[in-house]
């Protein structure tokens, strides 16, 4: 008996005392509480404050670049703009709505604005692909991300360019910054898959005066390459496949080769510069020794072709050749303008300038601004004007375009996909007359007239009032 009644107290009073501890641990402050920050199950203290509201954690949001994101604060907008390269966010001290890649979203637990950077909640995190651990009873948060890792760099240098690569094994995210004295590239969410070897690979690269690696937080590598000598040229890129940045520093040179053939100075100069190698050609002709015009590839029945310069030349007892303008692959008709011998033959394009030459060798360089109309006569003194959209252009659906014998009528065979009518016009505007499609007979001095669409209804109420037919 007096064991049983000693089990029972024993037992009321082992439940009193939980029910305190338990009361006692529910009025405890827990924001007062010091809580470790581990990442990836490492202990750091880079980034020991926690804020905690409710069952909110919140962090500052300086720990995404440790996770990889490039981050901008806006201190005087209390904002943030994150990207990794696959999605772009803006958040906003406040605010609920959050932007990624420009669209509007909305979010549980609003940024909070304190000590003069933005936090966020441990929820939000999980959007780039972050897993977040508590353990309340140790007062720890655990982020888990697996880093990007950097497991070769190499060092290629030439004549031309010195070019660092970064090998990693996903697609990295970096930054950098540039001054007169140094350039300095970080690499976020990153970390040397192998410590010694990266850093005796950044050791071997030559060209500056010394490289700093900074490795001390966990997933961010800086480097900072300070010039041997005043070269504030850099480019910096990404290639995939495999994942790579690349780091391109030109070398400034300029080389010339000149020869002189027959009064004609050819001049090939080779320059490094921020652009890259580029090789330029060069020709100094004397116009009032050597007659200078334009030519066009043109097959056995004089429709326009594809030939190269140097057969063109050839063809046409040239002593040089330089390609002149641009042409279309599909229909092999010159693309901008294009005028021989009195004819035009094709129209201006993206309003692009051209080179004019004269009867009498002069040379000038001009933008021309082409107007094509038809003039429908009523009586002998009233007209309407017809605009046309294009002159020798593949047409579009609603277009009224203008083809002169030198398209050639291969080209105007294909399928135009778009009911449309056809009409040959007279250069001297002598007849306007309807024919059944673009087999028929078409003389040098005349045209071809497509329309389609709301021109062709234009063209045709014009028409019944024209008294040419």
């Amino acid at each position: 008996m007096k064991k049983i009644c000693l089990l029972f107290i024993l037992l009321f009073l082992t439940k009193n005392s939980y029910a305190q501890s338990k009361n006692l641990f529910e009025n405890i402050d827990k924001t007062a509480i010091k809580w470790k920050f581990l990442l990836n199950f490492q202990e750091v203290d880079f980034l020991t404050d926690i804020y905690i509201s409710g069952k909110d954690k919140y962090l500052p949001i300086e720990i995404l670049k440790n996770l990889g994101g490039e981050l901008i604060i806006d201190k005087e907008n209390k904002s943030a703009y994150i990207t990794n390269n696959e999605e772009s966010f803006f958040i906003k001290d406040g605010s609920k709505n959050i932007y990624v890649n420009n669209k509007a979203f909305l979010i549980h637990q609003t940024p909070i604005w304190r000590n003069n950077t933005l936090y966020v909640s441990t929820q939000f995190l999980t959007r780039f692909g972050i897993l977040v651990s508590e353990n309340n009873f140790k007062s720890e948060l655990n982020i888990v991300k697996a880093f990007n890792k950097v497991t070769e760099v190499e060092n290629f240098s030439d004549n031309t360019e010195n070019k660092i690569i970064f090998n990693f094994t996903k697609l990295p995210v970096y930054s950098y910054e540039e001054n007169e004295n140094y350039y300095k590239v970080n690499f976020w969410g990153s970390i040397p898959e192998d410590f010694q070897k990266f850093k005796s690979q950044i050791s071997n690269i030559k060209g500056f005066k010394k490289i700093d690696i900074d490795t001390k937080i966990p997933g961010i590598i800086s480097l900072t390459f300070y010039y041997d000598t005043k070269l504030n040229i850099i480019n910096s890129f990404i290639l995939d496949n495999p994942y790579r940045v690349i780091i391109q520093i030109p070398k400034l040179y300029k080389y010339e080769e000149i020869e002189n053939f027959n009064e004609i100075l050819y001049t090939k100069t080779t320059i490094g510069d921020f652009q890259g190698p580029l090789s330029i050609k060069t020709l100094e002709i004397n116009p009032y020794i050597y007659n200078i015009k334009p030519v066009i590839a043109r097959d056995e029945n004089n429709i326009f072709s594809l030939e190269e310069t140097s057969k063109l030349s050839k063809h046409n007892n040239a002593v040089a050749a330089i390609n002149g303008g641009y042409f279309s692959s599909k229909n092999k008709f010159p693309l901008g303008i294009f005028y021989e011998n009195g004819k035009l033959i094709s129209q201006p394009l993206y309003n692009r300038s051209a080179l004019f030459i004269d009867k009498n060798n002069n040379f000038s360089i001009k933008n021309i601004d082409l107007n094509i109309y038809i003039r429908l006569f009523y009586d002998e003194k009233s007209f309407k004007i017809y605009k046309i959209n294009s002159f020798n252009l593949p047409p579009f659906k609603g277009q009224a375009v203008l083809f002169s014998f030198d398209y050639g009528k291969d080209n105007l065979k294909r399928d135009l996909g778009d009911e449309f009518d056809v009409y040959v016009v007279s250069n001297k505007g002598e007849y306007l007359k309807k024919v059944n499609n673009f087999d028929s007979k078409l003389e040098e001095n005349s045209f071809f007239l497509y329309v389609s669409g709301q021109q062709k209804n234009n063209l045709d109420k014009l028409l019944k009032k024209c008294k040419i037919l």
